[in-house]
């Protein structure tokens, strides 16, 4: 298995995205970043919101799997459970990554 990757950056999150397929393996066509990392500021974590119906299962396997590659804590909100207050701020600021 190859070492983490920390993230510094967008395009460094959708590279590694794209070049690993794990969107494609848990059928993800509407992933979105939020949150500080997202615009490039200093960030503990890294906000993701899979807009995508996929169950909670699926869910947590694709952050363990992602989690895998990159040295970076991972929160994901799936946009179904999500408080609409919480999803409208995301909303604002998101940032879509391309599979």
């Amino acid at each position: 298995m190859s070492e983490q990757q920390h993230l510094n950056s967008v395009s460094d999150l959708e590279s590694l995205i794209q070049k690993s397929g794990i969107l494609r393996r848990f059928s993800i066509r509407h992933l979105g970043l939020f949150g500080s990392f997202s615009k490039n500021d200093r960030a503990n974590d890294i906000d993701l919101l899979i807009e995508d119906d996929i169950s909670l299962e699926d869910a947590m396997r694709f952050k363990e799997e992602l989690a895998t590659m990159v040295d970076n804590r991972l929160d994901i909100m799936l946009k179904r459970f999500a408080n609409p207050i919480v999803l409208y701020r995301a909303k604002k600021e998101i940032h879509y990554v391309a599979g």
